[in-house]
């Protein structure tokens, strides 16, 4: 059995494939404030403990910059917790090989095994701003698996402040983090809605001409929750005659999508 585990800023989901290559056995549960490294590994622990036996591989999706080089934790804003020879240390606790990989990026996995498309972008529209990129059916993640943070590129220059201490990132106008900003300083939802539209829909044409994928998927509970498809699909269909068209397609919602796709870093990375 391999055990996906999906640490969120708020929650973590977790899954379980089997064998037969289907998923079972999700839950879910909040992430816990992490003062330190031990809280991190006292929770992982309290996942997986009773399962441990049964356990081949543990694989876990994380919201955050971890350096593969390094094997480090190296920023998660949200978990507010950096964490050095990460994948070392887990896997003398457990005695089981461990995979690690940036949430989207899990996810993006997820998608490149059951869509079958080779050539794609993913952004997830949640918390934050993430981005998963496979071109020519190869994850794309960079030198140090940092790659793809499309979310952190700069929109406006000198602009709002993000959490990655950066200004002006597409995230801080796109987000559910910018959601409640805006609410903060006043605007209303049409406002907000127009602004993260037009945030997202100037990220999409960047990527498009830099990336010239089949499709950009999009998801995350901001999409899902709001009007934004809906606003950004009447405006790229208006393009869909140029050089640089990509079709765009918003995924199911699927709460596990990061933990399904936790479970076949392995298969990547022996790819």
């Amino acid at each position: 059995m391999d055990i996906g585990i999906d640490i969120g800023g708020f929650e973590t989901k977790v899954i379980s494939k089997e064998l037969d290559l289907k998923f079972y056995g999700e839950f879910f549960l909040k992430t816990p404030n992490f003062s330190n490294e031990g809280d991190f590994f006292s929770f992982v622990e309290s996942i997986i403990e009773d399962k441990l036996n049964k356990i081949s591989t543990i694989n876990i999706s994380i919201a955050g910059f971890y350096d593969h080089l390094e094997d480090s934790l190296i920023f998660s804003p949200n978990l507010n917790i950096t964490i050095n020879n990460l994948k070392e240390k887990l896997e003398k606790m457990f005695s089981k090989k461990v995979f690690i990989e940036n949430d989207v990026n899990s996810a993006a996995l997820y998608l490149l095994k059951s869509k079958k498309i080779k050539d794609f972008i993913l952004l997830l529209i949640g918390t934050g701003l993430g981005c998963g990129i496979v071109s020519n059916g190869n994850l794309i993640r960079g030198y140090r698996g940092l790659g793809g943070e499309a979310g952190h590129m700069n929109y406006i220059k000198d602009g709002k402040q993000c959490g990655c201490g950066q200004k002006g990132c597409y995230e801080s106008y796109c987000s559910g983090i910018a959601i409640e900003r805006m609410k903060l300083e006043g605007l209303n939802e049409k406002e907000i809605l127009e602004i993260m539209s037009w945030a997202i829909l100037h990220l999409i044409k960047n990527l498009v001409v830099l990336l010239n994928p089949e499709i950009i998927f999009l998801g995350g509970g901001v999409l899902w929750h709001h009007k934004l498809f809906e606003n950004i699909s009447k405006e790229i269909k208006k393009e869909e005659n140029s050089f640089f068209f990509s079709k765009i397609e918003k995924i199911k919602y699927d709460k596990f999508i990061c933990a399904k796709g936790a479970t076949f870093i392995k298969e990547f990375l022996n790819a």
